[in-house]
């Protein structure tokens, strides 16, 4: 443990030493918008740097004054932070965040089925992404269903697994979901509204 510590010790302080090469070396242009205490402190670690050296023990001391900064201070020197994604976002694959409107009313309507056996919806998905992605899409589209396809292939492998009394009641329950789905597929938008958060 205390080996496995020491490594972990060694690799943090290699890596905060090492120079950050996106990172310009030199005096950064935020320190015209610092408070002048902090920005003197900033300069004085710039001073003696020459163009063309290395720079990551400036660059190391840079993160420390910044890291130090109060959120108001680190506010008006950067401006504010962007926006945290919603809760809604976390699960929405970037492919379909970044499609038009169309593509993701398609989308939702044939992953959400349950008429589609799963290898038909994985054709018909494939054939809606073929026609309605970008390249850089597409290749998000693929990852994604790799990643989709994997998973399914655990899941089955755990249902080959199951008992036969476990098995009925998985089947029993995933026939219910589906009449659920059915059921709230007929619903109004206004009582879909009324029913937000109770189902």
């Amino acid at each position: 443990m205390i080996f496995a510590f020491s490594i972990f010790l060694l690799v943090a302080s290699f890596t905060s030493a090492q120079q950050h090469p996106q990172i310009p070396c030199g005096l950064p242009p935020f320190v015209e918008r610092m408070s002048e205490p902090m920005a003197a402190r900033l300069r004085q670690i710039w001073q003696n740097y020459e163009a063309g050296q290395g720079c990551a023990s400036e660059q190391q001391q840079t993160f420390a004054l910044v890291h130090s900064l109060s959120d108001a201070e680190r506010t008006h020197v950067f401006g504010l932070a962007p926006p945290k994604p919603t809760a809604s976002q976390d699960g929405i694959p970037m492919f379909v965040r970044t499609s038009d409107a169309k593509f993701q009313q398609q989308f939702e309507k044939l992953w959400r089925s349950t008429t589609l056996a799963d290898e038909d919806k994985f054709k018909t998905l494939e054939a809606l992404a073929q026609q309605g992605l970008n390249s850089q899409q597409l290749a998000d589209y693929h990852q994604w269903m790799m990643a989709v396809k994997s998973q399914k292939s655990v899941i089955d492998q755990r249902i080959d697994r199951l008992s036969d009394e476990a098995r009925q009641i998985l089947a029993a329950v995933t026939q219910l979901r589906a009449q659920e789905q059915k059921i709230l597929a007929q619903v109004s938008p206004s009582v879909t509204i009324e029913l937000k958060g109770l189902l």
